[in-house]
């Protein structure tokens, strides 16, 4: 899962995630970066932070290549868009382009002194009009930049990710069809392109 803090079992900890990208990438040697991804998502805070790392390493000349492995579906696709090409084994399971909006990142919690209409909601609490206008529209502003996201890594239209987002999830042979993946294969394939692309 992808989450902010560090990295531990089970957990693509962002702020380690990043420290390791920001590693390779101020090494002067450094050619090019295969990136494996095998999350069923996680934290939207924490997917932007390794994608803006992964981006100050191409600023840098530096190739990205990602390796999906059983799974990157949501913030793995997310962190997976600064990739110059992207391998999947035959049986990852990717897509689930979509947003999920979770009561901390949007900072609800039952503390505090209430200064605003909605400042002492809990979910406890029913969910008026107005408030679910607010939810809707964090909601929607999130997903409209990860299909923008994902249809500029891709070189595709936003209408045509749009088409096959939504949360749906794809079998790596159908995702390469639909050009969420560039090519079937594993770490190996993936190291490979990025030696002989980096002309290593």
């Amino acid at each position: 899962a992808i989450m902010e803090g560090e990295i531990t079992q089970g957990v693509a900890g962002a702020n380690g995630v990043v420290k390791q990208i920001r590693s390779a990438h101020e090494d002067e040697n450094t050619k090019a970066i295969v990136f494996r991804v095998n999350s069923p998502g996680g934290s939207l805070i924490a997917s932007e932070m390794m994608r803006d790392e992964l981006f100050a390493a191409k600023e840098k000349g530096i190739d990205v290549i990602v390796s999906m492995g059983d799974y990157a579906a949501s913030g793995g696709v997310y962190i997976s868009t600064p990739a110059d090409y992207i391998f999947a084994e035959p049986t990852t399971i990717t897509g689930s382009i979509g947003v999920a909006i979770a009561l901390d990142y949007i900072g609800v919690n039952f503390d505090g002194v209430v200064t605003s209409k909605h400042g002492g909601w809990d979910p406890t609490q029913a969910i008026d009009e107005d408030l679910d206008k607010i939810f809707a529209g964090w909601g929607a502003d999130a997903y409209d930049r990860f299909v923008s996201f994902v249809a500029e890594s891709r070189s595709q239209s936003y209408d045509d990710i749009k088409k096959i987002a939504g949360g749906r999830v794809w079998i790596a042979t159908s995702a390469k069809g639909i050009g969420l993946v560039d090519e079937i294969g594993g770490i190996d394939d993936a190291i490979a392109y990025a030696a002989d692309k980096a002309e290593l």
